[in-house]
């Protein structure tokens, strides 16, 4: 009996098995065929890893007589990975790229999905590879092919904002600021495979690197806005400032290209809406919360209008802290502090900030000691308090992220660049540029002049600008150009200086580390009547008689070194960081 019931409980399981086969191979059977008349589309996880892109390599396109093949087929494929990674790195410094190429190509056959190959090996192609050749069609090349390869890995990791992200900065930064980048600019725009590979309808204007990079940077950003990936572990901040930044850099290039006039007026209108547009976006910061670039000014204003109705709430618990604090002041301090700001120097200027620190009250011991003199303001001095806590954290927060894009900046920039005198001053300084070619050296300096008179103009504006850095430095070629046009325009000794009224004095004291264009500054005033000091009474120097000599000895003058001393060099601030690069 037991042995019949065993054999009947055998059979079952068989028939169940076989039953079950029947939707197992519905479920896993493998598609085949593909890229063929005769391809099957296999069962429902074949279907979805195709429809997903989670599909891992085809054998067939792996080499059929390698190691690889084998070790793949074995179920070896992170070994097969390794040894592929390992004969890539040896044709590399062979300098063997056929043979390099080739390899990449059956590296993403074994490990499609690892999105750190494709970041690796395009960098390898686009960076490293390109810059083994001498001739710069060559560099462009290998550059595109490392573009290339990181679009082959978004078929395989579809909508992936990491790839798509690493695709606008090779489009945008290695074209754009490579050594080559005026050879590689061009070579972009008449780069009709490319452009015909994803936009066959894009104008000529529209291929410019920058405006494509930021084309891709937009995708990703739709991609995570949607929610249909995540940023993982990139940098939000600097995630969605490249977009922003690529019409910066945009509008700067048109610049460098000779493009003045409404064109690149247009094109800082269109970065400064951007860069506005970012700075409404909200970011999520890594202490916790989520902040607005654009909010810096309402968050101290807030903070500032909590603390003052706090201290409101007693103003005697107020007046006598603050009184406490002043008397515990340094004495060089509490002078500093009681001096009146117009009569302050220097130095008590920076005393008078450490002491305004130090007067400060902490928010926590303001409401416990309005509490205990008042019970009844005890709760409203809490809530206040906090109120005014989370403000203040929040400009903090707002302050260092907008510090770590230089959101300032590049906000004061795009408005700048937009001014008629900002244009004016460019168009001024290219046409004296185009004179200086055409060895017209006069008209290359009154056109200089004139470009520098527009950028004192530009400068008093936006005097932020200078504190940044970046277009002192940039003032500072200008000048140095000027400088060399009066030294090939000399015609007398002391032609070369700058007249009294140079109008970027202030600029060249600042930004000039080597000293060499404050030593051709004219103090001012210094040659108001120069005819004054020619003349002078007959009888006051006996005319020389034949037996004299003429004095062999020059009259001496002032030194270099004495038209700098009207003021000390500052080092320059740091200059602003571009994308995110």
């Amino acid at each position: 009996m037991n042995d019949r019931q065993t054999l009947w409980r055998k059979l079952r399981y068989v028939a169940a098995i076989v039953v079950l086969i029947i939707p197992l191979s519905m479920l896993s059977m493998p598609s085949s065929g593909s890229g063929t008349r005769n391809e099957r589309s296999g069962g429902k996880l074949a279907q979805l890893r195709k429809e997903y892109k989670l599909s891992q390599t085809n054998l067939g396109e792996i080499d059929p007589a390698s190691e690889t093949m084998k070790l793949a087929t074995l179920g070896m494929r992170g070994v097969a990975a390794n040894v592929l990674w390992h004969r890539a790195d040896t044709y590399k410094k062979k300098e063997d790229w056929t043979n390099l190429s080739a390899t990449l190509e059956q590296i993403t056959k074994i490990q499609p999905n690892f999105i750190s190959v494709w970041q690796f090996q395009a960098w390898n192609l686009s960076y490293n590879v390109s810059v083994e050749f001498d001739d710069y069609n060559d560099r462009y090349y290998w550059v595109i092919r490392g573009i290339n390869f990181l679009k082959d890995g978004i078929e395989y990791n579809e909508d992936d904002p990491v790839l798509l992200n690493d695709i606008g900065w090779f489009v945008g930064q290695k074209i754009g600021r490579a050594d080559e980048h005026v050879q590689f600019r061009k070579l972009f725009k008449a780069d009709d495979d490319y452009h015909n590979a994803e936009d066959p309808h894009r104008t000529q204007k529209q291929r410019d690197n920058w405006l494509v990079s930021r084309l891709w940077y937009q995708r990703a950003e739709d991609v995570v806005d949607s929610g249909r990936k995540s940023l993982r572990k990139k940098n939000p901040l600097l995630f969605y400032s490249s977009s922003s930044m690529a019409l910066m850099n945009y509008a700067d290039a048109l610049i460098d290209d000779g493009v003045l006039g409404d064109e690149v007026k247009l094109a800082w209108q269109d970065a400064d809406r951007a860069w506005t547009d970012y700075g409404d976006r909200p970011i999520m910061t890594s202490y916790g919360f989520h902040i607005h670039l654009n909010d810096l000014e309402r968050k101290n204003q807030e903070a500032a209008e909590k603390r003052l109705r706090l201290e409101a709430l007693a103003p005697e618990v107020t007046q006598a802290i603050h009184a406490r604090l002043l008397a515990e002041l340094d004495p060089p301090l509490r002078e500093a502090w009681e001096t009146p700001v117009d009569q302050r120097n220097e130095e008590q200027q920076h005393l008078a900030t450490a002491a305004e620190r130090t007067m400060k009250i902490p928010l926590a011991p303001l409401a416990k000691a309005i509490r205990e003199a008042s019970p009844q303001q005890g709760s409203e001095a809490d809530r206040l308090a906090r109120l005014a806590s989370v403000a203040a954290e929040e400009a903090r927060a707002t302050q260092h992220y907008r510090d770590t894009v230089n959101f300032s900046y590049w906000k004061s920039r795009a408005e700048m660049e937009q001014t008629d005198d900002a244009l004016l001053a460019r168009k001024h300084i290219q046409e004296g540029n185009l004179a200086l070619r055409e060895a017209s050296l006069i008209q290359a300096l009154k056109l200089y002049e004139q470009g520098l008179d527009s950028w004192r103009k530009v400068v008093d504006r936006f005097p932020t600008l200078i504190d940044e850095g970046t277009t002192g430095d940039d003032l500072i070629e200008i000048i140095e150009k000027y400088a060399q046009i009066r030294s090939e325009a000399a015609i007398e000794e002391g032609d070369e200086k700058f007249p009294p009224e140079f109008p970027l004095r202030d600029i060249v004291e600042r930004y000039d580390s080597e000293g060499k264009l404050r030593a051709l500054l004219t103090l001012p005033g210094a040659a108001e009547n120069p005819a004054e000091d020619a003349e002078s009474p007959a009888t006051d120097k006996p005319e020389p008689t034949p037996t004299d000599s003429p004095d062999s000895t020059p009259n001496e003058t002032a030194t270099p070194e004495a038209a700098s001393e009207t003021g000390d060099y500052e080092g320059r601030p740091p200059e602003p960081v571009d994308n995110a690069a």
